[in-house]
């Protein structure tokens, strides 16, 4: 199979990376739609006030996009939700200009201090596109099999796991995840075609 067949079959799921999590999801942030666990196992949300900050904080964030020292004050400054998208948007300015190295601190650090659970897990996600943009991933790391089952972010991990494989030759694996992926009740159709696709030109 070709690199350019997976390359088109998977567009809709390369357009959900960093580049444009922003806007398929700042609604959903500033909003308040995304939860956040409370320490019970319990959901608390944004109260009006709270996303008032959040949007003066995003016009901030808008004006600072690009610029990595500008991000470091957005992300020294803001709330979780609009720090996130700092964060974000800093390793994809840092990847942009080749230094992976960088995004991926970047990245690690936001993981390691944030206590939100969805961010946490989008960031290791996104660490380890930044490994293989650098080239520095050709086996599947712990950390994304970590996230195969999450409710948020699993069907991207199923599709990044399978990118990994076929990109190190592995066919058979890769088959077997997306038969997983196929089967998987818990995943949206959205993955189960496309996993169907790429399975038809396997």
């Amino acid at each position: 199979m070709s690199k350019e067949f997976i390359n088109e079959v998977n567009q809709e799921i390369q357009d959900e990376k960093i580049a444009s999590f922003w806007q398929k999801f700042k609604y959903a942030i500033i909003g308040g739609a995304v939860a956040i666990v409370a320490g019970t196992g319990g959901y608390s949300w944004y109260t009006q006030n709270q996303i008032r900050t959040l949007e003066t904080q995003n016009a901030v964030l808008d004006s600072a996009r690009g610029d990595v020292n500008a991000l470091n004050a957005v992300i020294a400054q803001s709330a979780d939700g609009v720090q996130f998208l700092a964060v974000l948007d800093k390793a994809k300015t840092l990847m942009d200009d080749k230094k992976y190295a960088e995004a991926s601190q970047t990245l690690q650090a936001y993981s390691a201090q944030t206590e939100n659970p969805l961010h946490k897990q989008y960031a290791t996600l996104a660490n380890v596109w930044v490994g293989m943009r650098a080239g520095t991933v050709n086996t599947v790391p712990a950390d994304l099999d970590g996230l195969l089952s999450s409710k948020a972010f699993g069907g991207l991990a199923y599709m990044t796991k399978v990118e990994i494989l076929l990109q190190a030759g592995q066919v058979e694996d890769a088959k077997t995840v997306l038969d997983s992926i196929i089967v998987n009740a818990d995943l949206g159709d959205q993955f189960k075609s496309t996993a169907r696709a790429i399975k038809l030109g396997l």
